[in-house]
């Protein structure tokens, strides 16, 4: 998650977290769906 913050800098991390966190879930999904 380093990279987001070099990436985001202005971006306060509770409030990237809250974004990412549907959107890692939904790839960790995606995830488990293609090793089925």
């Amino acid at each position: 998650m380093r990279s987001l913050h070099v990436i985001f800098p202005t971006v306060p991390a509770p409030f990237a977290r809250v974004l990412l966190r549907p959107l890692t879930s939904l790839y960790h999904k995606s995830e488990q769906a293609w090793e089925a």
